[in-house]
């Protein structure tokens, strides 16, 4: 799966980058919660389709990260991360006899990205807030339904705020906040014939711990 070559590839980069002297770098893993959009992604079906058809279900079910980061001299800082979480399509499903009935569908989805961080103070502070944007590929995999037709890749951008706790001196506590926006998943169908696509946005708070070196 590409997901697994883009994680193969970090560590890569950031061997690279760290040969350089007085650089710093944290491997960090987090837990959170992933709150899907709430705006309506089109229909699986060809024949009269509904454009509230398929939509995420309200909530905020909890997601699984990981994160290297290569901190530069002064107040920047380059960032890879993965997060995992499993939200549910609630899907308007039409069986073979009787009237369409909703089914709500958990999907696995992943989130690979790169981000740009900068400081708001020093490093060796204490305390290190932050802000933060960059890309990420989002990655919705396959829907449990006879209609489904694979899993979907998407790209898009992201930014967040962050706040770091340095507890002791290889040991951060940090907070995490990121707003994606990515394009919708499944390339479904609307209404509207010639409409196609469109942008849907995801936020995601975690909390996690780091190992500075």
């Amino acid at each position: 799966m590409r997901m697994n070559r883009f994680l193969l590839a970090a560590p890569l980069f950031f061997a690279v980058c760290l040969s350089a002297p007085a650089q710093k770098y944290e491997v960090s893993v987090s837990k959170g919660i992933f709150r899907p959009t709430d705006a309506v992604l089109g229909s699986f079906y060809e024949e009269s389709p509904k454009d509230d058809d398929t939509r995420f279900v309200s909530g905020s079910p909890a997601s699984l990260g990981a994160r290297i980061t290569l901190n530069t001299p002064g107040y920047y800082g380059h960032e890879v991360s993965y997060t995992r979480s499993r939200p549910a399509l609630r899907i308007r499903v039409r069986p073979a006899t009787g009237g369409p009935v909703l089914r709500d569908v958990k999907i696995n989805t992943y989130i690979a990205s790169y981000n740009f961080l900068m400081y708001f103070m020093p490093a060796g502070e204490r305390i290190r807030p932050f802000m933060t944007g960059g890309a990420q590929m989002q990655y919705y995999g396959n829907v449990d339904i006879p209609e489904s037709y694979g899993s979907s890749r998407h790209y898009g951008v992201n930014y967040g705020l962050g706040l770091k706790f340095m507890l002791f001196k290889h040991g951060l506590l940090r907070v995490d906040f990121r707003d994606f926006f990515g394009g919708k998943p499944y390339d479904l169908r609307f209404e509207e014939i010639t409409r196609t696509g469109g942008i849907v946005r995801h936020m995601e708070f975690s909390v996690g711990f780091s190992l500075a070196f």
